[in-house]
This record gives structure tokens, C-alpha cells and sequence, in this order.
């Protein structure tokens, strides 16, 4: 099963799956079962064909016992939302499923995943739900779903410069680094450093790589921090109609962020702000889910947060 994301908007949650992760899943030909097979390939092919160029693929719920599936485009970042037809015990009929975070079933709770469903046992009456409720993310929305994973990768890049700093205190001066501690010992750290830049000879010939170590511990450290909380670009690559085009939705605080409120997002061609395009070329030749300090963060193939 592709792997949820949680967003949110005024009315609640929602999920959003990712394209990539939807397209790992096996195709099977025909879709369905023996119970739904007619009635779900009409509702794939319908659908279709009312969002020319999208995609389908299975994929197994665990909120549901049927097979739910996915509708996306391959360039997209997250998928549209989901369709499904199954039978309804209670109606005793075929019924046909749309999941959308646009949906508002005020009949169930916000958290739940019926609160995002329409169903119904009418062929048409479900086209028309696919055709009003299916559509792809805005750039504003895809940033406020995948912002905490680039969060995520600013913090571990905080705490691993803060371990760093932990040991080198700890061999240096013994014991466990903690603020009070460093408030103390600051001026007698002043002056060792003093006495190092002067080329001073210590006895102990351990002295000056340690203080080296934590001079430069200290330095990421607070590096890091600042770099936490540089507010960033989240930019979008991708081609229309053969020219490079760029969305940029401006994120500034990344940790207290409002969860449900829209961003707004521009589109630029060959005019992006300054810095912006050399640190997507830096960011290009990383893995996803890398995190380069004062630099930025590469969330997938064609999604970036860089620093402003």
C-alpha cells in the first residue's frame, strides 16, 4: 500500500498519496473482481477519459476491505484523489466511491476517511462526483503537505550539529556539555582560543586539536540553528510547452507554520530571484531527502526548498 501523507485544510484532514508511490504498484489487467469487474472498468475507462492523460492504479486502503484506486498524473506530485466500486451490504447494490480532499460528507467525522467520500449507486451520479471532486494540487498544497518532511531534515541537521558539539565539549573539558555549563566556562574559553591563535604551546599536546574540535562544533551548532529558522523557497521544476517553468511558493517561519493556511505561489520562466537558480543546480545533482545547510533541501524529483 502506497504510504499516506497527512494535509489539512478548514474543514480537516485529508490524505494525499504520492505519485511515485503509486506507480510502484503492480497494474493489473483487468481491474477488479469477479463481483465488481464490469462496473469498475467503466467507471476506470470514464474516467479517464474525463481527465485526459491521467493514470489509475490499484492500491489496497487499510481504512477499506476493497481495493481502492488512485487517479494522478505522471508529473504530478500527489495523486487526485481515489475511486472505488464495491458492494454495499446495507444497500444490497453496486456502489461507486470517490475520495477527494475537496469532498465535505458532513455525515462523519472531519478525521475520517468517509468525512472525503461520496458514494453512490448511480453510474452517472458518480461521474458527475469524479468530474467535481477530482483535481490535481495546487503548488500551495503540495507545499503544505510535504513541508514537514523538509522540517524533519532541518532539525536532524540540528541535532546531529549539537551531538557533535556534546562530544567535542566532553573530551575537551570532561563532563556534560549543558547551557549553564557553557555560560560559565565562555571566558576561559576566550582566552584558551586567544592562547591558540597565538601559536601558544600547551603542555598537554592534546589540548589544541580539542579546542580546534570544539571551536568548529560550536560554530555549525549555532550555523545550524540559524539555518533552521532562514525562512525558504519552495520551488517547483517542470516544462511547459517546451521552456523550464518554475512555481515558487515563499515559506517563511518553517516551524509554526498554520497547517490549513494557502500559500500563495508564482510562476517565473527565467526571472526567479536572485540566488535561487544556483542553488537549484546544486540541489539537482543530490539524492531526494538530502539537506545541504544554507542551501536547501531536495524533496523529489522536481519539488526543492531553498533558502532565501
Amino acid at each position: 500500500m502506497a504510504n499516506s501523507h497527512y494535509s489539512y485544510d478548514e474543514e480537516g484532514k485529508y490524505c494525499l498519496y504520492t505519485v511515485a508511490e503509486a506507480q510502484t504498484i503492480a497494474l493489473p489487467s483487468p481491474f477488479g473482481n469477479a463481483t465488481n469487474r464490469n462496473e469498475l472498468n467503466w467507471f476506470v475507462a470514464e474516467v479517464k477519459k474525463a481527465f485526459r492523460g491521467c493514470e489509475v492504479r490499484p492500491d489496497h486502503d487499510s481504512s477499506h476491505r476493497d481495493t481502492v484506486y488512485h487517479v494522478y498524473y505522471p508529473e504530478d506530485e500527489y495523486t487526485m484523489g481515489w475511486i472505488d466500486v464495491g458492494f454495499c451490504h446495507t444497500k444490497e447494490k453496486m456502489v461507486y466511491r470517490v475520495y477527494s480532499r475537496d469532498i465535505a460528507n458532513n455525515k462523519h467525522s472531519n478525521y475520517s476517511s468517509e468525512f472525503r467520500t461520496k458514494v453512490t449507486a448511480l453510474p452517472e451520479q458518480a461521474m458527475r462526483n469524479a468530474k467535481k471532486y477530482l483535481r490535481r494540487c495546487t503548488h500551495s498544497e503540495v507545499v503544505l503537505a510535504s513541508r514537514t518532511k523538509c522540517r524533519s531534515a532541518l532539525m536532524r541537521a540540528v541535532d546531529d550539529t549539537h551531538t557533535k558539539h556534546c562530544t567535542a565539549w566532553s573530551r575537551l573539558l570532561g563532563g556534560e556539555w549543558n547551557e549553564t555549563r557553557e555560560q560559565v566556562a565562555t571566558p576561559i574559553l576566550n582566552e584558551m582560543y586567544m592562547l591558540l591563535d597565538s601559536g601558544h604551546e600547551f603542555l598537554d599536546k592534546t589540548v589544541p586539536d580539542n579546542l580546534t574540535s570544539l571551536r568548529v562544533a560550536k560554530g555549525a551548532k549555532d550555523q545550524s540553528k540559524h539555518d533552521a529558522e532562514m525562512p525558504m523557497y519552495a520551488v517547483r521544476v517542470y516544462e511547459r510547452l517546451g521552456k523550464q517553468v518554475f512555481d515558487v511558493c515563499t515559506v517563511g517561519d518553517m516551524h509554526n507554520m498554520e497547517r490549513n493556511t494557502p500559500l500563495r505561489a508564482t510562476t517565473y520562466y527565467d526571472d526567479l530571484p536572485d540566488g535561487v537558480l544556483g542553488k537549484l543546480s546544486t540541489l539537482s545533482i543530490c539524492g531526494v531527502g538530502d539537506y545541504i545547510p544554507q542551501v536547501g533541501y531536495r524533496h523529489s524529483e522536481a519539488l526543492f526548498y531553498v533558502t532565501q
